[in-house]
């Protein structure tokens, strides 16, 4: 299931996509002015680029280009089709349920292991 599809189905107030996606909310978080005063300094130009571009390319400035390229551009060899953090988004109720499972898993060994090792405890001092 496409993602913006996915989004307009499911009830939820945000996804993240994208590891710069996670990376920003996370930074914003964390250090939310400096991250503020980085995107200042850097922010616009750091979207600009030294790449000239071609004079023949169709412009939707003033008017509908005639072809609909959709969402695709000079970096789709970069673009990648899957994204792990909408597949944890996706099955976030399945990957909860699991590490509750895991954690229990590990409260239980734990307490049977730190059990055993009382027993063995007492046993070593009746000696």
């Amino acid at each position: 299931m496409p993602t913006i599809l996915f989004a307009t189905t499911h009830r939820r107030r945000e996804i993240w996509v994208g590891l710069p996606t996670v990376k920003a909310i996370l930074a914003n978080k964390v250090a939310p002015g400096l991250l503020d005063r980085y995107l200042a300094k850097y922010g616009y130009t750091s979207q600009l680029s030294v790449e000239r571009k071609n004079a023949n390319a169709a412009s939707n400035l003033f008017e509908a280009v005639p072809v609909s390229w959709g969402a695709h551009g000079r970096f789709d060899a970069q673009a990648r089709p899957r994204s792990w953090e909408m597949w944890t988004s996706r099955h976030r109720d399945a990957l909860a349920a699991g590490a509750l499972a895991l954690l229990a898993l590990g409260g239980s060994w734990i307490a049977s292991h730190s059990a055993a090792m009382g027993r063995q405890m007492v046993k070593r001092r009746g000696r």
